[in-house]
C-alpha cells in the first residue's frame, strides 16, 4: 500500500500484469473507499497497435 499526497487517504495498486510491451501495469485501485477496476486496457508500440486513430487530443479540443 502506499500514501500518495493527499493526507489520510490510502491507494492501492493491485493485481499487476505484464503487458506484451513488457511495461507492469495494476488492473485494479483502490483510492480510499473507492474501487476502481482498470478495464480494456490497451497497449503497443504505436498508436496503431492500440487500436487508436486519429489525434488523441481532438476529444479535449
Amino acid at each position: 500500500m502506499k500514501v500518495i499526497p493527499i493526507g489520510g487517504v490510502m491507494a492501492t495498486w493491485e493485481n499487476w500484469t505484464r503487458q506484451y510491451t513488457g511495461a507492469m501495469l495494476p488492473s485494479f485501485h483502490q483510492l480510499g473507499p473507492l474501487k476502481l477496476p482498470i478495464e480494456e486496457l490497451r497497449t503497443g508500440p504505436t498508436l496503431t497497435e492500440t487500436g487508436v486513430s486519429g489525434s488523441i487530443f481532438d476529444p479535449i479540443r
